[in-house]
């Protein structure tokens, strides 16, 4: 089992990068999380996410199925749950997505000869604008944008990155060479 895990701020096109690479590159698995939050529009059950009841993430949490879980107040003050579900190792290379503490977890669960951590690296402004943008076509839900935007400035500080061991840093500010440097490290490890 290889875990390969794309560490991003918000709107640094992880998931657009997920997409490209699952595409062109078959022999990678989607590792998809769990949520408590509703689906949104465009999303489907099983594939973005696993959308779960807060009590289905109890009980996950209760059997020892939970690696690690984030609760959330929306700007809405709806409380929302995510977590990464435990997997049974085997043969699959799978493809993550998430934060720098999900990664920590994930490398503390299944060890760092197992997860080959990969952060995605998009400026300040050019993450704001790109947020900004999709809610445009979106919900227009611009304090989302701004709470998600000043909570990671906690969580992605230099002392956290710094911490996770044999960390690889990839700028997405072209996303055609972006997704080709990916490839190019996956592929080292197949």
């Amino acid at each position: 089992m290889r875990v390969i895990f794309l560490i991003g701020q918000s709107n640094t096109g992880k998931d657009t990068i997920m997409n490209l690479l699952l595409k062109e590159l078959p022999y990678l698995k989607r590792y998809v999380y769990n949520t408590t939050r509703p689906m949104r529009e465009g999303e489907e059950d099983g594939v973005t996410y696993n959308f779960k009841t807060y009590e289905g993430f109890q009980k996950d949490l209760e059997l020892g199925k939970v690696i690690e879980y984030r609760k959330y107040e929306m700007a809405d003050g709806k409380l929302v749950v995510y977590y990464t579900p435990a997997i049974k190792p085997d043969d699959n290379i799978y493809l993550l997505t998430g934060t720098v503490d999900m990664c920590k977890s994930c490398i503390e669960y299944y060890g760092s000869d197992i997860v080959v951590p990969i952060m995605l690296q998009v400026s300040d402004r050019e993450r704001l604008m790109r947020g900004i943008l999709r809610e445009d076509k979106n919900k227009r839900d611009y304090k989302e944008v701004a709470r998600r935007f000043y909570d990671e400035f906690t969580e992605y500080n230099d002392e956290n990155i710094n911490s996770i061991e044999n960390l690889m840093k990839v700028e997405n500010v072209d996303l055609k060479v972006c997704v080709s440097e990916l490839k190019q490290i996956i592929e080292s490890y197949v």
